[in-house]
């Protein structure tokens, strides 16, 4: 957050995705946002770009109007211990209720706040098995629970093609109530396909 080198100087702005953050041990302030990309940082102020309006390459981009959301979140703990991400994540993708029917069902579920699923989806190769693609988001090692709300065939651990590679990419499963868990383990901001049969 300070300008201590030429490459700092020079820099005005980064690149980001639903929020920025400063953090120290016992506080966290965030801005979260839902459509814009570039932030910057100097000493204690977040500064998020609202609007650019560029002449090259585009001389008429960024025209017209605009609609986002952005809000500022705080918490009396680390970046670590809060919940920065899951806030962002919840601005970006709110609750979505179809046939204005709101029953409470989780069909996966982690037991570790720091591992995200980023996606739910059918395969691509139309077997309706269901890809599930998930990260580590703070930077640790951790293990977790996966817990899906029905009896799988299998669960693999796929490439991010979705293709299984060999046997031994099966995982173990547990089966309990008509609901099947297997344990990931995960390095720092490792992704991972999950591949449910």
């Amino acid at each position: 957050t300070h300008k201590s080198t030429n490459y700092d100087e020079d820099r005005f702005e980064v690149c980001n995705h639903k929020y920025t953050a400063l953090s120290e041990p016992n506080r966290t302030f965030a801005i979260l946002n839902d459509c814009k990309y570039g932030v910057s940082t100097n000493e204690n102020k977040i500064a998020l770009t609202l609007l650019r309006a560029p002449v090259i390459p585009d001389m008429y981009s960024d025209q017209g109007i605009h609609e986002f959301t952005y809000s500022i979140y705080l918490d009396d703990c680390s970046f670590y211990e809060s919940d920065v991400i899951k806030e962002g994540y919840c601005l970006n993708v709110p609750l979505t209720v179809f046939n204005r029917v709101m029953e409470r069902k989780s069909f996966i579920k982690l037991n570790h706040k720091d591992v995200i699923i980023e996606t739910v989806k059918l395969a691509e190769d139309s077997s309706n098995d269901i890809i599930v693609r998930l990260y580590e988001s703070k930077g640790g090692h951790c293990s977790c629970n996966l817990d899906i709300d029905y009896h799988a065939q299998a669960v693999y651990e796929v490439m991010m093609t979705e293709e299984i590679e060999e046997a031994s990419s099966v995982l173990p499963m547990l089966y309990n109530e008509g609901r099947t868990s297997t344990q990931l383990s995960f390095s720092p901001f490792e992704i991972k396909t999950i591949r449910i049969r």
